[in-house]
């Protein structure tokens, strides 16, 4: 009962996400479940996702950001026995790109 609820939850963390998203279908590639763009700048974005995230019950673990202008944030976010690897970075001024992953125990132990 326990894990219907959270397969529940998390299809519908997915839903609201991608709701506000153009995600894309075609296969994604370095393995990444999801990925799309959001219409919102990138400081507005990485708040906004990391709340949601919050709000959801997860939380965030390990947090880095990249780039010339540190506009590529990776993040890990746990809840319970779950982990989710998630990538933002800014496209343009009112975009922002995202993909996200859940990763197996053993990648969970090697990061964590």
């Amino acid at each position: 009962m326990r894990s219907l609820i959270f397969i529940i939850f998390i299809m519908l963390l997915a839903f609201q996400l991608h709701s506000e998203t153009e995600q894309k279908r075609e296969p994604v590639c370095g393995g990444w479940d999801h990925t799309g763009e959001l219409s919102y700048s990138y400081a507005y974005a990485r708040n906004w996702l990391g709340a949601r995230m919050r709000t959801g019950g997860w939380r965030c673990t390990k947090s880095f950001t990249a780039g010339p202008r540190h506009e590529v944030e990776h993040s890990i976010w746990v809840r319970g026995t779950r982990t989710v690897q998630m990538m933002i970075w800014r496209i343009s001024s009112d975009r922002t790109g995202y993909s996200q992953k859940y990763l197996s125990k053993e990648k969970s132990r090697k990061i964590l």
